[in-house]
């Protein structure tokens, strides 16, 4: 999983716990402003009956704790952000593509067209853009094998989100 989609749980989560733990304590000290009164009301005999000393409460209490801990440590991974994940070609491996490593193998790919001088490859998120420099022959052609050559070349390492391509090449 990314970061980001456990950034967006972790904020919802904190979005509607954060009220929830106000109208208890609100109610707790016997104010009852905008939301908390009406949670306040709905639980107002079983907080009046409540000991802070009570074990389920404590015990409770140790959990929510240790939950909140493990959603910071969460947040806080970053994940295989940059890394592309590989299809599974047998059962209990995993294999992963850093981004670089996917940049110097386009750039190489790039490199390999007839023509082509100079390439400069950069991998973010779910694109890769190259940049090559024609120093002969027609750009249209050019432009041709070099699509077919990195297209044949990402099909070819299977990833299980392949970026999107974009490439634009420049007369010398």
């Amino acid at each position: 999983m990314e970061r980001a989609g456990r950034r967006w749980r972790a904020v919802l989560t904190a979005g509607a716990v954060v009220p929830c733990c106000a109208a208890l304590t609100a109610a707790g000290a016997g104010r009852r402003p905008g939301l908390a009164g009406v949670l306040a009301g709905l639980l107002d005999g079983a907080v009046s009956t409540v000991r802070l000393t009570d074990g389920w409460l404590v015990a409770g209490g140790a959990v929510v704790a240790l939950l909140g801990v493990a959603m910071v440590a969460l947040a806080l991974v970053p994940g295989r952000l940059r890394e592309g994940s590989g299809a599974r070609l047998l059962p209990g491996a995993d294999a992963a593509l850093d981004r670089r490593g996917f940049g110097a193998l386009l750039r190489d790919a790039t490199l390999r067209v007839p023509g082509i001088a100079r390439a400069r490859v950069r991998v973010r998120g779910r694109r890769a853009v190259v940049r090559a420099v024609l120093v002969f022959g027609d750009p249209a052609e050019a432009r041709a094998a070099l699509t077919a050559e990195l297209r044949a070349l990402r099909d070819r390492l299977g990833l299980v989100r392949p970026p999107r391509l974009v490439i634009r090449i420049a007369p010398a």
